[in-house]
């Protein structure tokens, strides 16, 4: 069996490239019974709003010098590498949001085997409807569209305590690795690939995974989120 554990954000676009990436790569090699994976809490703005009215896209513009240079070297080759493996990103309607509770029922849903559908259900959520997760409603929708009960999802996003200890080991297990950007992606505990490399990255990675050695950073060009942006 390969484990594979994965750092990540909702709001990361990279994440959800990186993840489908992920999946290309493990299908292509016919990997599919032999992958187990585990999603880890990372918040890349635990600051971010907890209410609607503040633009993704607006936020994002104040980090470099022009809406064209965005256009052109962001977001632009972004929605390309999006493209490449099936996912039609859109950001023209998306907010700013807090990721903590989507971050703590997510620790629920793993406990029902869900986690992953959870991941790629709020990824789709924020990047392809430009959904608002850190409310309670587009959490217990996307709970039940997994499959969870929803008076149980919704108990957990509104009682703060629940899974929030689980999710704060998961960030400061990050912090000790030296994680400061997601996705970020350990194999069996020997490698490790930080942002969303292709297709073939991948491929590499899981063909090596079975080597006798100590973790071998393999992220040479990465494409990654951290607290300044995505780049």
């Amino acid at each position: 069996m390969i484990k594979i554990d994965i750092f990540s954000d909702f709001v990361c676009p990279f994440c959800y490239i990186g993840k489908a990436q992920l999946d290309k790569a493990i299908d292509e090699l016919g990997l599919r019974d032999e992958v187990q994976i585990n999603y880890l809490a990372f918040e890349l703005r635990p600051d971010a709003p907890t209410e609607p009215g503040t633009s993704y896209i607006e936020g994002v513009m104040k980090k470099f010098p022009s809406e064209e240079y965005v256009n052109e070297n962001v977001l632009g080759p972004m929605m390309a590498e999006a493209h490449e493996v099936g996912i039609d990103m859109r950001f023209d309607e998306l907010d700013q949001q807090n990721t903590f509770d989507a971050h703590r029922l997510a620790k629920y849903a793993k406990f029902y085997g869900k986690d992953s559908a959870f991941f790629e259900k709020g990824y789709e959520t924020i990047f392809k409807d430009n959904g608002f997760m850190a409310d309670a409603d587009t959490l217990v929708d996307i709970a039940t569209d997994v499959g969870l009960d929803a008076d149980q999802a919704r108990a957990v996003v509104e009682d703060k305590e629940k899974f929030a200890e689980i999710v704060r080991e998961d960030e400061a297990k990050a912090q000790r690795m030296g994680v400061n950007g997601v996705p970020f992606f350990i194999f069996n505990d020997k490698y490790s690939l930080s942002g969303s490399q292709g297709v073939e990255a991948f491929k590499n990675t899981l063909e090596k995974v079975n080597e006798e050695v100590g973790l071998i950073d393999l992220s040479a060009d990465s494409k990654i989120c951290g607290p300044d942006g995505c780049h």
